[in-house]
């Protein structure tokens, strides 16, 4: 299983603001609703913890979704709790949580094909922008 990479801002309950700047969030959101943060959060009122990571399985031949917490506020930030240091501080500890569980990264210009839900945005390489606008795959393997 495939999955795309989203990073929802933790602090918003309503993702009107990340959606209007990441127009990929939404069209992943759109394709996998129950991937939704943001409904989640408005429902149960529990945000995510920096640092983790919540996996969700696609459908029909779709890609999954790990939604990746390491984001407070949408836009680049320069808080003492939301920066690109802080952020990649976060990446990191995901990536390592999912290598120990066998996912790898695949950075989307190495995939093949276009992606079926999000053919007009160009990839870009992981971690080469640590705030905004990253997109990546995991793959485990099968």
């Amino acid at each position: 299983m495939t999955y795309r990479c989203c990073f929802p801002s933790i602090c918003l309950k309503d993702g009107a603001q990340d959606f209007a700047e990441r127009p990929y969030l939404l069209a992943c959101y759109t394709e996998l609703r129950a991937a939704n943060y943001y409904d989640g959060y408005k429902a149960t009122g529990k945000r995510a913890t920096l640092g983790s990571y919540t996996l969700h399985e696609g459908s029909a031949g779709l890609p999954g979704i790990i939604n990746c917490y390491i984001r407070v506020y949408p836009g680049d930030r320069e808080m003492p709790s939301d920066n690109a240091e802080t952020r990649k501080k976060y990446m990191d500890l995901i990536l390592k949580d999912t290598a120990k569980k066998g996912y790898t990264l695949i950075p989307l210009e190495e995939i093949p094909g276009n992606d079926p839900v999000l053919p007009d945005i160009p990839p870009m390489s992981m971690l080469l922008y640590p705030t905004d606008y990253v997109r990546a795959v995991f793959h485990d393997g099968d």
